[in-house]
Parts: structure tokens; C-alpha cells; sequence
């Protein structure tokens, strides 16, 4: 069953695309000081990508292929220090407007 998390600071737009689905909906609000607490929120992000890819698509496939290789890195640690694994998930942020595809 696929699984579909919104993470926004403005979450009207999400609202309106989630309105009236026949699916379950969670919702959790929490304050910017309790994000920043958890390490997710950072003041300063740095962004780097080769000179060489100047289109959107070409920047959000090099952060899904460094994402997959984190990913499997991570894998492999958990593997080998015999810790519980967690599927880790890939969030960008993306310009432009949310549109509604049909189910």
C-alpha cells in the first residue's frame, strides 16, 4: 500500500489535493523549535551539483542516485552492526504547482 507523507510549512495547497480522497489521513503539527531540536531543520543548507547539469531533472535524478547509494550504505552498516533497520526516504523540494494525478 503506497504511502504518501507532506511535509510543508504552508500546508493549505496539500490540504486541498488530500481533500476528499478515500483514504486514511494523519496529521502532526509541530513548532519550528521542535524540528530544529530533532536536527532536521537546519539553519544553513549547502547545495552542490556539477557545473555540467544545468537542468532541473538532471539535479533531482544526481539526488535520487546519491540518495540510493546513502541508502545503500546504510543498509550494509545496519547488516553488519546487527542494528534494526529503517527504510530511510528521500524528500525533495520541488518548484512549481502541486497537480492532482488520477488514482
Amino acid at each position: 500500500m503506497p504511502v504518501v507523507i507532506g511535509m510543508t510549512a504552508t500546508p493549505e495547497r496539500f490540504n486541498n489535493l488530500v481533500a476528499g480522497i478515500m483514504y486514511t489521513t494523519h496529521y502532526v503539527v509541530t513548532t519550528a523549535d521542535e524540528v530544529r531540536a530533532s536536527g532536521l531543520l537546519k539553519d544553513r543548507i549547502v547545495i552542490t551539483y556539477p557545473d555540467t547539469i544545468n537542468n532541473d531533472m538532471a539535479v533531482l535524478q544526481a539526488a535520487a542516485d546519491d540518495w540510493k547509494q546513502k541508502w545503500e550504505r546504510w543498509s550494509q552498516y545496519c547488516y553488519e552492526q546487527h542494528y534494526a533497520y529503517g527504510n530511510p526516504i528521500f524528500i525533495a523540494q520541488l518548484l512549481g504547482r502541486m497537480v492532482r494525478t488520477p488514482m
